[in-house]
């Protein structure tokens, strides 16, 4: 786990890069809106870990009749290909 977010030039143990710098939170909304998906952000205090480093875990769902998985996903190094499959 990291912390994605935390207030405006506060360091965290982790951050969202792993070297301790985050996003700041007041730069966030209350959500994101991605190919008419909403994806709720959290409002959590500086040094909370909100996020998921990837990094082959395995991660259970909540039971329920589903087809598909939405991800909402960053990176400080790395680029996304939108609806990749």
């Amino acid at each position: 786990m990291r912390c994605a977010s935390s207030n405006d030039n506060a360091k965290t143990t982790t951050g969202f890069d792993g070297k301790g710098n985050a996003i700041p939170s007041e730069m966030l909304a209350d959500s994101v809106n991605g190919s008419g998906i909403e994806f709720k952000l959290p409002h959590v205090a500086t040094g909370t870990e909100d996020a998921i480093a990837a990094n082959g875990q395995v991660r259970e769902l909540p039971h329920g009749d589903y087809n598909r998985v939405y991800v909402l996903a960053a990176s400080s190094t790395a680029m996304f290909r939108r609806n990749s499959r």
